[in-house]
């Protein structure tokens, strides 16, 4: 009897240790895994894969509401207003029967040690302005508009009609005009002028708002010299 009690109680001390592994198991992986995501342990002995920083949850950089904040903008060829997001424009363009759309996007990797960075580019190769054939391309940055550019088929035919955006002409024949935040500027008529084929001058129009020039611009003076990666989306 006994021998008996002794295999009873070193049952129950096994039957005790059995059941306490897996709340010890539990402790340690929940140690490693504290450990791995509050000190940040795969970036800091290099064995985090690249694309990995996009899904770790990062705090905002102090100033990112600086470099993503919207506000009313001003008319930028036709129907688009600067500020407007891809998905606007696209939609809009989409409404306007131009279905045909390149689309490219190339942007920095999140980070808490700078705010977002991101640029995206709408190409549409047969745009009509003032009715006249060519190539609009419209950039973004951090998914507002901030520049569009035109470049005619025909920049004979289209210099003798974009004097309907009242662009004042200098002795370079380069017209440009600004208001506001708004700054429209040709170089067509140099383009097809003597000078401008000698110096093989590319026609186009040119809108931007100004107020976005600027900030992309204090971005660069600011985080630009930040190592960062880039990730490029076509």
């Amino acid at each position: 009897m006994a021998g008996g009690g002794q295999h009873t109680e070193s049952g129950r001390k096994m039957a005790s240790a059995g059941k306490s592994r897996p709340i010890l198991w539990l402790i340690i992986f929940g140690g490693m895994a504290y450990a791995v995501y509050h000190f940040d342990l795969p970036q800091k002995f290099g064995f985090m894969p690249a694309s990995a920083p996009d899904m770790v949850l990062l705090e905002p950089h102090r100033e990112a509401s600086t470099y993503t904040r919207l506000a009313a903008g001003v008319a930028i060829v036709d129907r688009f207003r600067s500020y407007q997001d891809v998905s606007t424009v696209l939609e809009s363009l989409e409404k306007a029967g131009y279905e045909d759309v390149q689309r490219s996007t190339r942007r920095a990797v999140e980070s808490e040690e700078y705010p977002p960075f991101r640029f995206d580019k709408l190409t549409v190769e047969k745009y009509a302005h003032l009715k006249h054939p060519g190539m609009l391309t419209l950039q973004f940055f951090n998914d507002r508009l901030f520049q569009a550019e035109f470049v005619p088929s025909d920049p004979e035919e289209y210099a003798r009609k974009q004097r309907q955006l009242g662009l004042e002409r200098d002795q370079n024949a380069r017209r440009e005009k600004i208001e506001g935040d708004l700054r429209v500027a040709s170089t067509v008529e140099l383009a097809i002028s003597t000078v401008g084929q000698n110096l093989g001058t590319e026609p186009f129009v040119i809108w931007q708002d100004l107020s976005l020039i600027r900030q992309r611009e204090q971005w660069d003076r600011h985080f630009g010299a930040i190592p960062k990666q880039m990730v490029a989306d076509y």
